[in-house]
């Protein structure tokens, strides 16, 4: 019998941990750009191009949906799916969680999704789904390290 995931799945993190970020804050903040610019002032842009890019960054969240022989991602409108065996690198980034595969997936080279809730402490970021990606593919944790 394959191993499956028991933890959450995209279904289960879509309500705050996935909308929030990619329309919420990302529409808010791209709404606020033009209120950090100002004309006279050109390390505004700086300020405003900063603004944007973590906006773009949080409406291309994925969602992710770890099953026993492949992983399944949706960006926008479609599941699309990749072999384990395709991805290079998996870790965390914040409460971000970031899977590089081996070729390139439009627009940053990877996926970053929004990592689940831990299921007995609400306030605190399930990381054990990206130590079931890297077990899946056989990534070890630290370069260092050798994987067994």
């Amino acid at each position: 019998m394959p191993q499956e995931y028991k933890l959450p799945t995209a279904l289960e993190t879509l309500p705050a941990d996935y909308w929030f970020p990619k329309f919420v804050m990302s529409g808010l903040l791209l709404i606020s750009t033009p209120l950090f610019f100002d004309i006279q002032n050109p390390n505004s842009g700086l300020v405003c191009a900063f603004i944007l890019f973590v906006s773009f960054m949080m409406m291309s969240l994925t969602r992710v949906k770890p099953e026993a022989e492949r992983l399944v991602y949706r960006r926008f409108f479609r599941w699309k799916s990749i072999s384990y065996s395709e991805i290079a690198r998996c870790k965390t980034f914040w409460i971000l969680g970031y899977i590089k595969p081996k070729h390139y997936i439009f627009p940053w080279g990877g996926m970053y999704f929004v990592l689940p809730r831990d299921g007995q402490y609400d306030y605190r970021w399930d990381r054990s789904i990206i130590g079931f990606i890297r077990n899946k593919a056989g990534i070890s944790p630290h370069p260092w390290l050798s994987y067994e």
